[in-house]
């Protein structure tokens, strides 16, 4: 397993990625923060994750769903300055 650690609109992710080779047999939860907060993250059986935050919702990649965590969940947002 290999950590990535990248940022996305001033925001901090982390998570743990599953390499090619536990793909096959890997579903369970996966470690996913976001500015040091953490995001309950679901890996399905067919290689998709979830996440409570956005309903009926799959995504193929984790950058994928962490990036729309951000985009779309108000408490993740960067403020922006209004200097």
């Amino acid at each position: 397993m290999e950590h990535k650690k990248r940022k996305y609109k001033g925001r901090e992710i982390e998570y743990n990625n599953i390499s090619t080779v536990e793909q096959e047999n890997a579903t369970g939860e996966v470690d996913l923060k976001i500015d040091e907060k953490h995001v309950h993250v679901i890996r399905t059986e067919d290689g998709s994750f979830v996440t409570h935050l956005l309903p009926f919702q799959t995504y193929n990649s984790m950058d994928e769903l962490s990036k729309d965590v951000i985009d779309k969940f108000p408490a993740f947002r960067k403020e922006e300055s209004t200097r």
